[in-house]
C-alpha cells in the first residue's frame, strides 16, 4: 500500500490506517486468512515523513529502512546503492563458484556461461535501479572484468 501526502495533514495519517484496517478487514471476512502482523513492514519515505506508527489488528508495524521487493532492494532514500552491493556480491560469489567448477574455460564456453549465470543477475531490474553513481558503475565494471578473467 502507497500513498503520498503532506506530512502537516494529521487526516492522511488517519485515512491510511483506515486503509489498513480496510485490507486487514478485507483479508480476514473476505478472504478468510489470517494476517500475520509481525511480517508486515512499513517503510516510511521522504525526508519529511512524520513517521507514524501503523497498527495491524492492535499491534504496532515495524518499521524498517529497507525492503526487498521482487528482488529490488529498496531503501528510504529511493537509492539503490545497497541494491547494486547486494547484486554485485552475489554475481562475484556466483564467478567464485564457476571458478571452482570449471577452471579457465575457452571463449565460447565463458559465452553461455556469462548470459546464463552472470548477466541475468546483474541486470535483473536494471531500468528501476539504474546505476547512476560511478560507485555503483565500478562494482558492475569489476563484475565484468572478474569474468574475463576465466577465459584462457
Amino acid at each position: 500500500m502507497f500513498s503520498a501526502f503532506n506530512p502537516d495533514d494529521i487526516q492522511a495519517t488517519h485515512a491510511i490506517q483506515r486503509d489498513i484496517d480496510a485490507l486487514v478487514n478485507w483479508v480476514t471476512v473476505e478472504l478468510k486468512m489470517k494476517l500475520n502482523s509481525s511480517k508486515t513492514k512499513v517503510i516510511h519515505l521522504g525526508h519529511n515523513n512524520p513517521r507514524v506508527t501503523y497498527f495491524v489488528n492492535g499491534v504496532s508495524i515495524s518499521a524498517t529502512d529497507h525492503h526487498n521487493d521482487l528482488g529490488v532492494l529498496m531503501t528510504t532514500d529511493l537509492k539503490f546503492k545497497k541494491h547494486h552491493r547486494v547484486v554485485c556480491s552475489n554475481a562475484m560469489r556466483t564467478l567464485g563458484m564457476i571458478k571452482k567448477t570449471f577452471g579457465q574455460v575457452t571463449s565460447k564456453q565463458f559465452l553461455h556461461v556469462y548470459k546464463t549465470y552472470i548477466r541475468p543477475k546483474i541486470e535483473y531490474a536494471i531500468t528501476i535501479a539504474a546505476p547512476f553513481g560511478e560507485t555503483e558503475k565500478s562494482l558492475l565494471e569489476n563484475v565484468q572484468k572478474r569474468s574475463l578473467k576465466l577465459i584462457r
